[in-house]
């Protein structure tokens, strides 16, 4: 039993109590022996030196808090705890443990434990010899849930670090991510990070709260536009009028394009009131392009062979040149981004995006043109 093994032995014990005693409760500390029945030998689990320090790692963390005037030392026998409230994990234990399996998948246990070491995960962390996704996952669900940014840090640090290793995984992990409203994106270092989905910035937000609480005037307007002339008379249509032009005005300037299928169909909005624009069939390559670079936001840098991904087709399984250790696959997964981006340039329904790449073209992304 490892340390961490241990931390979570000494939670689940204070879970146990505080269901029974409420959140507050005197907290009784020592060591914990096994007895085995056949031999009638203890094997110590937990020593009281280990207990206090892994009272103080608790503390330290945000779990619980010491209360009362009790010094915490090594002699210390009861001690006031109080059990504070519990973190919503970062990422879903559900969606860590997937991401754990798939990470299982690619390593073998002693190159996890070379990786998780030279990341900087603590050694007493690392349970080895184990099941290879449990190593990772006893560590995520450990940090997950602290209130230490450290730590939160640190659990980024290792899924970024360990989909260094495929495109493919990394791609898988990133899905992952999505459930828990995050994402791997490259910063402009090129540097792989996980950040929050920036879908909607406050000032962003609080224009639709406007125009939410101004919907119903609005729609008057529109059918005020529409009467007889003497109703468009009105002295207030006119001030109401240019006020729903002005909150449209504000959210069209900060509003970014994204894409929307419905009906099997692939459009294109430059903002929420704005024209529907027909890109073509959910699944072709041209409006899974657009969409691949549109989300989770417009604007998201993405390296090539993630694009290419997003836009692969069945039929594509047939091209040798794109099979993985083929010295064409770049220039072919180029060559067919290249044919669907000129698909969606045609008819100048684009002009105002512009597709860019990166120096060496291992990177692609969106912007949109003042």
């Amino acid at each position: 039993m490892n340390f961490l093994n241990k931390i979570q032995l000494i939670k689940k014990i204070i879970k146990k109590e505080q269901e029974i005693k409420g959140n507050e409760f005197i907290y009784t500390l020592g060591g914990f022996s096994l007895v085995y029945t056949d031999t009638q030998e203890n094997e110590i689990l937990i020593s009281s030196n280990e207990h206090v320090d892994i009272i103080r790692y608790l503390v330290a963390k945000g779990f619980i808090t010491i209360i009362g005037e009790t010094p915490l030392l090594p002699s210390t026998k009861k001690i006031g705890i109080k059990v504070l409230p519990p973190r919503r994990p970062i990422i879903s234990l559900k969606n860590l443990q997937l991401i754990a399996e798939k990470l299982g998948n690619y390593y073998k246990g002693n190159e996890i434990v070379t990786l998780l070491k030279n990341i900087g995960v603590r050694e007493d962390f690392i349970n080895y010899p184990y099941t290879e996704w449990r190593i990772f996952y006893d560590i995520f669900e450990e940090l997950a849930v602290s209130n230490d940014t450290n730590d939160i840090n640190l659990l980024f640090k290792i899924i970024i670090e360990a989909t260094k290793i495929s495109d493919k995984l990394r791609n898988e992990i990133d899905l992952y991510l999505g459930s828990d409203n995050l994402c791997l994106v490259l910063n402009d270092k090129g540097v792989y990070e996980i950040k929050e989905y920036p879908l909607y910035n406050e000032e962003i937000e609080e224009i639709a709260k406007e125009i939410e609480k101004n919907k119903n005037k609005i729609k008057g307007i529109e059918e005020q536009a529409d009467l007889k002339e003497s109703l468009t008379q009105d002295k207030n249509f006119g001030g109401a009028q240019k006020e729903r032009q002005s909150l449209l005005e504000v959210s069209d300037k900060d509003a970014k394009p994204y894409t929307k299928v419905i009906d099997g169909k692939g459009y294109l909005k430059f903002y929420k009131e704005g024209e529907k624009i027909l890109i073509g069939g959910k699944n072709t390559r041209p409006f899974r392009l657009l969409q691949c670079l549109c989300e989770p936001y417009f604007g998201v840098q993405k390296t090539i062979d993630a694009v290419f991904e997003a836009i692969r087709l069945p039929k594509d399984k047939n091209d040798s040149s794109l099979t993985e250790y083929s010295p064409q696959r770049k220039t072919r997964m180029l060559t067919l981004i290249e044919d669907a981006k000129k698909e969606l340039q045609k008819g100048g329904k684009m002009k105002k995006i512009k597709f860019k790449y990166n120096p060496t073209k291992t990177i692609m992304w969106l912007e949109l043109e003042e």
